[in-house]
């Protein structure tokens, strides 16, 4: 795989070298899948840049095809957790629909459902796929995309709505095709089966299954690919795993396996994904000193303020009836209840992502 992404990054700088555009941003939309795989998101973005700076200095930046510079980077950007800068590039990105062809154009589309599931703004998102899935059939007989199915993205969708029943009814569908006797179904090397295969073990948890096996498989394989990503699949599917079979050495075991790489790597989004089921894991967590990075990158600040105003005694209630305690902004009322529940500075820096200097400062 990083023989892969060498190949591509020749692939492009031998295109500008030639004044060969299509090819280099052909290349470029390539990258994609190595720099997720690998964890080299800020990379990535960096490569956008340097054919962004070639596509100008020759005065090419505004064929059609530069749609993809924008599309690598919406995808790159929402992985990060940098929403708002993945707006600005998906209306970059429209600006050219109207001369894409329609493979080019698919892959837009799904770019944009993508930022919209990031969003939570999941009626959009369900418009955005009827429209995607309207252009896979008017164009290529189907859905033949290197894409997830319709059917599991539907079922995503009507869960998000209130559902109770569309995973389960995915599963159902998803067990009767593919699971037999043997785990041929988890060694699928193809992208979109396995985002089938970590809903479908994800579930299979949910219900109380133990699918410890089925994760360490799937964290083996994803070392043998140095997928960076599938593996933290891996670890948050065994976490989850662990706490659902009440093994307690397990959970701890894996939950600091799964802070330290959250600490090391650049995603942001895939937490988000899993959100609420790791919440009530990590939230009264001791955390360790080498944990502190990846819990902050996986648990939201807002979710440790909430955490501190329901932990704070009935007796301190009356604080917020204080005039003076009125008088602070919102961000020093938010410092103030971590002091009284007893967080030490440097903890409150890292929770509330700003420097020892201005906790002390507050």
């Amino acid at each position: 795989y990083s023989t892969g992404l060498e190949s591509l990054l020749k692939a492009i700088h031998w295109s500008m070298q030639i004044g060969d555009a299509s090819c280099a941003l052909a290349s470029l939309a390539w990258i994609v899948v190595p720099c997720l795989q690998q964890g080299k998101l800020s990379f990535g973005l960096e490569y956008c840049n340097k054919v962004e700076s070639w596509l100008q200095e020759y005065q090419l930046h505004n064929i059609s095809m530069v749609s993809t510079l924008h599309r690598v980077r919406i995808i790159l950007l929402r992985e990060q957790g940098h929403l708002e800068l993945a707006e600005h590039e998906l209306h970059l990105m429209q600006y050219f629909y109207p001369n894409l062809d329609p493979l080019n154009l698919a892959y837009c589309y799904w770019a944009e459902f993508l930022l919209l599931l990031a969003q939570k703004n999941y009626d959009k998102a369900r418009q955005q796929l009827s429209i995607l899935e309207g252009h896979a059939a008017a164009h290529f007989d189907g859905w033949q995309l290197a894409l997830p199915k319709p059917a599991l993205l539907s079922a995503v969708l009507d869960t998000l709505a209130g559902s109770e029943l569309a995973m389960l009814n995915w599963a159902s569908q998803f067990q009767l095709a593919h699971i037999d006797n043997d785990d041929v179904w988890l060694k699928a090397t193809d992208i979109t089966v396995q985002s089938e295969v970590i809903a479908y073990m994800r579930i299979r948890i949910t219900l109380g299954s133990d699918m410890s096996l089925e994760c360490d498989q799937l964290i083996e394989q994803a070392e043998l690919k140095q997928d960076c990503l599938l593996a933290l699949h891996g670890l948050i599917l065994k976490v989850l795993n662990a706490s659902r079979q009440g093994d307690e050495l397990s959970l701890t075991h894996y939950r600091h396996r799964l802070l330290n790489r959250a600490g090391i790597l650049e995603f942001h989004q895939v937490y988000k994904e899993y959100l609420d089921e790791l919440l009530p894991l990590l939230l009264n967590y001791q955390v360790l000193p080498s944990e502190l990075t990846g819990h902050e990158r996986i648990v939201p600040s807002s979710a440790i303020t909430v955490k501190v105003l329901e932990a704070i005694p009935q007796q301190h209630q009356v604080i917020n009836e204080s005039k003076l305690f009125a008088s602070l902004t919102l961000r020093e009322q938010q410092i103030c209840l971590l002091v009284i529940e007893g967080f030490s500075n440097k903890e409150i820096a890292i929770h509330s992502a700003i420097s020892l200097a201005t906790v002390k400062g507050h």
